[in-house]
């Protein structure tokens, strides 16, 4: 059977009553009115317990506080303090985090000529980056640079000890070539030199989102319809080598993650804006 032919579109809500009633939401935003119109409709809709927060610092106290599963949060309204940024300025449009053991961050900051919000108050970093949050106390963190070589990492993804970290590297829309990139993470969180494990083509879309399977290799979602291989969910060796091809169900993939009783379900988003399913893949999720 091929790999698409496991997916399955649904209109049905993924998450069944039981696991919305143990779901754990946390709302950030500053608005009152939004934060009780989230909170009914989600009650309503069978969600257990819903938290919220006015901004950035308090709702970082409250996930130290209690186990939150789901954070919905409004980043026009974000009112992060300043001394939060990095030498003086916000960093762009992050579009993947991973979260280590010890607590820290890591973002892929991609770069993006169109401001996400209207004026800035403070301007946009002008590289694009690796980023690392770091916990320095309660509700506190640092934000630092780690790469300095990346033209515009996409995804970011911790190997199972979390001695590699693997970064999606480059925007084929402004003309990079785009690269899966593996780097050395110390002790102290410094990045070695970096790795090149595979290089895509110029008219390949690159890697837009990663996940790790139980052996430890990168489940990977890449590619368009537009030229190249195509829209495509690859299955890659720490080493680099590609040991499976599937087409994507859908144009433009975009994030994939394993999620289901023993993480057995392979979920993906894609460019049409629908949520897609696998099962049966014969593969599972790490569990860290």
């Amino acid at each position: 059977m091929g790999f698409a032919s496991l997916y399955n579109r649904s209109t049905l809500p993924v998450l069944s009553p039981a696991e919305r009633e143990r779901a754990q939401i946390l709302i950030v935003d500053s608005d009152l009115t939004i934060k009780n119109a989230l909170r009914q409709a989600l009650l309503g809709g069978g969600y257990g317990n819903v938290w919220d927060a006015p901004n950035h610092l308090v709702a970082l106290k409250k996930i130290e506080e209690r186990q939150i599963t789901h954070i919905i949060f409004e980043a026009r309204k974000t009112n992060m303090p300043v001394t939060e940024f990095l030498d003086g300025r916000r960093h762009n449009q992050p579009t993947d985090v991973a979260v280590d053991s010890r607590g820290r961050i890591w973002i892929a900051d991609a770069y993006n000529s169109q401001a996400p919000y209207g004026p800035p108050t403070a301007p946009f970093l002008e590289h694009a980056s690796v980023l690392r949050c770091d916990p320095v106390g309660p509700a506190l963190y640092r934000l630092s640079r780690v790469t300095h070589d990346t033209l515009g990492p996409r995804a970011v993804l911790l190997s199972a000890d979390e001695k590699i970290l693997y970064v999606a590297d480059g925007d084929i829309e402004r003309g990079d070539v785009c690269q899966l990139l593996a780097y050395e993470v110390s002790a102290a969180g410094s990045l070695g030199p970096a790795k090149s494990l595979l290089t895509f083509t110029a008219v390949d879309r690159g890697i837009e989102g990663m996940c790790l399977d139980a052996d430890g290799n990168i489940i990977a979602c890449a590619g368009w319809n537009k030229g190249g291989a195509g829209a495509m969910v690859y299955v890659i060796t720490p080493q680099g080598t590609i040991v499976e091809s599937h087409p994507a169900p859908a144009d433009m993939p975009m994030r994939c993650a394993f999620a289901g009783t023993d993480l057995a379900e392979l979920y993906l988003t894609a460019g049409d804006g629908g949520l897609y399913r696998a099962t049966g893949t014969g593969r599972r999720g790490f569990k860290r």
